[in-house]
């Protein structure tokens, strides 16, 4: 493993460590079967990823944040929460070209389709989403 590689794998352990909690008690207000986890990455070389289809926000971030390393581009923004599953979620994406943020919205896991989609018809890059909570 090169050296750039384990820095930056060992920096993202201490990122997931200190940031895992943060969403938490925002679990709490809605039921857990409800909500589901999401985080989105990106870096000012261009490249995004998001997930929302695993467990947890620390396995989400991981995986956005692996994508991202794996493409050889530096995390710049990112941001994790949860999202309605069953229905209607609101949020903007915000990415390298774009000064505003755009609006987008979605029932369950539409609402990161459609922010791709959006992304990709405006040709930005580097675009991570922000749901309302």
């Amino acid at each position: 493993m090169k050296k750039s590689h384990l820095i930056a794998t060992l920096a993202l352990g201490c990122v997931l460590a200190v940031t895992g909690i943060e969403q938490d008690s925002q679990s709490l207000s809605a039921s857990a079967s409800s909500l589901l986890p999401y985080c989105s990455a990106s870096s000012n070389q261009g490249g995004y990823w998001w997930t929302w289809t695993q467990s947890s926000i620390e396995k989400s971030c991981y995986t956005a944040y692996s994508k991202l390393i794996g493409m050889n581009q530096k995390i710049d923004w990112h941001y994790r929460g949860r999202y309605r599953s069953n229905g209607l979620n609101k949020g903007k994406i915000l990415c390298n070209q774009g000064k505003s943020k755009k609006k987008v919205i979605g029932s369950g896991k539409a609402i990161f389709e459609n922010g791709i989609n959006m992304a990709n018809e405006l040709g930005w890059k580097g675009c991570v989403i922000i749901l309302e909570q």
